[in-house]
């Protein structure tokens, strides 16, 4: 009995949590300089709420084994808080990227080295944060619904992962995709996987590694200058 409602509280908390820090990041990220910060936020925040939904349908016995109306709807709530707070993160860098292109970069002032650390860091994390969000979907429907394998957040990653990078399938992963093939909601789901990663992929990721080149390269610039000017006197 304990089990059934800490899984309830757990499902609960996981649909809850983004809207709430959502709104906090909502307030916050006024601050232009902290908006990259803040999309980052957004993104963990569904992943958390996601893990949490997973875990609350995967301790709830009676949801896996007489629940998948109830598993549906959580899927379909899933899918939708997923995909308001992607565009809104859209949204939300597209305007973080006007301003940063109009005005000085905030970054330049903590050093080049620490500069060019931390937008790697962030291009590695845009990187596997949609794969991370769409994994725990298809983990959920893989437990709601009437599935002989379910595969575990690890395989659920993987399985995401290839998909985004066209890695081959084998196994389990070829016979879920099959499933996928076979299920519109699913299809749906993969498309909306892919052009979510794309998006991220030119948009966000683009931009980051095109700032990266200019700080290097500007770097460079400086190097030389400062070499002509000691050879000069």
């Amino acid at each position: 009995m304990l089990e059934l409602i800490f899984s309830i509280v757990l499902i609960v908390i996981g649909l809850v949590l983004p809207f709430l820090l959502f709104l906090v990041g909502k307030h916050f990220s006024s601050y232009k300089e902290e908006v990259l910060i803040w999309t980052l936020f957004y993104l963990v925040s569904a992943v958390i709420g996601l893990y949490l939904i997973s875990k609350g349908v995967l301790l709830n016995y009676w949801l896996i084994q007489n629940g998948q109306l109830i598993g549906y709807i959580i899927f379909l709530l899933s899918i939708l808080q997923i995909t308001l707070l992607i565009i809104y993160i859209i949204y939300l860098f597209s305007r973080w990227a006007i301003s940063f292109i109009k005005n000085p970069n905030p970054w330049s002032k903590i050093g080049l080295q620490a500069n060019v650390t931390l937008q790697i860091m962030f291009l590695i994390l845009f990187l596997i944060m949609p794969s991370m969000m769409f994994s725990l979907l298809y983990n959920i429907w893989a437990i709601t619904s009437d599935q002989e394998y379910i595969m575990d957040t690890f395989d659920a990653f993987f399985y995401t992962f290839s998909i985004n990078f066209s890695l081959p399938l084998t196994g389990v992963f070829v016979t879920f995709q099959h499933q996928v093939n076979s299920t519109g909601l699913l299809r749906t789901i993969q498309i909306s996987q892919i052009i979510t990663s794309k998006i991220i992929e030119f948009g966000v990721i683009g931009y980051i590694a095109a700032n990266l080149g200019y700080l290097i390269s500007s770097e460079k610039n400086s190097i030389q200058n400062r070499k002509r000017i000691r050879n000069q006197k």
